[in-house]
């Protein structure tokens, strides 16, 4: 019951250490330590940014000279197959030469101005018409909501 209060031993050992090492803190290296270190570290990083040049660049990353003759022939070939694939096979007449919009058919039994009658009264209906829809609803950052699809064949 008589214990005296004796300061704890590792708390008298880590101020003690930190009073011996306290003047090492405020220690600086000499003028040519410093100046030394520098040069190391630049000399190296200067190594490695010529190892990283002389290293091959990957293919996704290199650059192809294509002469200027070759180019245009590729553009005017983009061009043409575009030109071609605006014209749908199937929204000109081969007799007339008229364009009927394939986007939008016209009713059936109405003629537009650009139809003849006989051409456009004449079109068989051999197979149905598959039509489908979708309705999604979408919240942005959370993703699709739900979702309603319907497809049916429509015979006239």
């Amino acid at each position: 019951m008589n214990e005296s209060h004796r300061p704890d031993p590792e708390d008298s050992d880590e101020r003690m250490l930190e009073e011996l090492l306290s003047h090492v803190k405020r220690v600086e290296p000499s003028l040519e330590t410093r100046v030394g270190n520098r040069t190391a570290v630049a000399a190296e990083l200067c190594r490695r940014a010529n190892a990283n040049r002389n290293r091959p660049v990957p293919w996704w990353r290199r650059t192809v000279a294509v002469p200027w003759p070759i180019a245009l022939c590729a553009a005017a070939l983009l061009l043409a197959v575009s030109a071609l694939e605006l014209r749908s096979p199937h929204a000109a007449d081969p007799s007339t030469g008229d364009a009927v919009s394939s986007a939008q058919p016209a009713a059936r039994g109405t003629v537009s101005r650009n139809e003849h009658p006989e051409v456009a009264m004449h079109v068989p209906e051999i197979f149905p018409e598959f039509e489908s829809y979708q309705t999604e609803t979408y919240l942005c950052g959370i993703g699709p909501l739900s979702s309603v699809s319907k497809s049916f064949l429509r015979e006239e």
